[in-house]
């Protein structure tokens, strides 16, 4: 979770349509910098989803969903700023290998309107 934000908060802060220019090369700092609530990074090429949860819209929650309705388990990883694992950062999705999980997940983001920024 990011912390406590009101839901007027989260909704006016969220920069959906703001395109970030990421390139495959940049690094999970600054995927990080351009996350907010409602927007994912997806990494084709290594099958790397970045995100982040807000109690008002739950990355999470979607894709426990779309795992548990494939009779599969989702293995996401919490990232950090720092070394000492105090700061959370983004969260990382390893989807390579898993075309079927993939389709079906990118697919249940867009229904539930998450922007997905895509980099090959």
């Amino acid at each position: 979770m990011i912390g406590p934000v009101s839901r007027r908060c989260a909704r006016s802060t969220q920069a959906r349509v703001r395109r970030t220019g990421l390139l495959a090369s940049d690094d999970e700092c600054k995927v990080f910098y351009n996350l907010c609530p409602g927007r994912v990074h997806f990494r084709a090429g290594d099958g790397l989803l970045y995100f982040v949860d807000s109690p008002y819209e739950s990355i999470s929650d979607i894709i426990d969903a779309v795992f548990r309705g494939l009779g599969s388990q989702a293995q996401v990883q919490q990232l950090f700023m720092d070394e000492h694992r105090y700061l959370k950062a983004a969260k990382v999705l390893k989807l390579k290998g898993m075309p079927r999980e993939t389709n079906a997940l990118l697919v249940a983001l867009r229904l539930n309107g998450v922007v997905i920024d895509r980099v090959d």
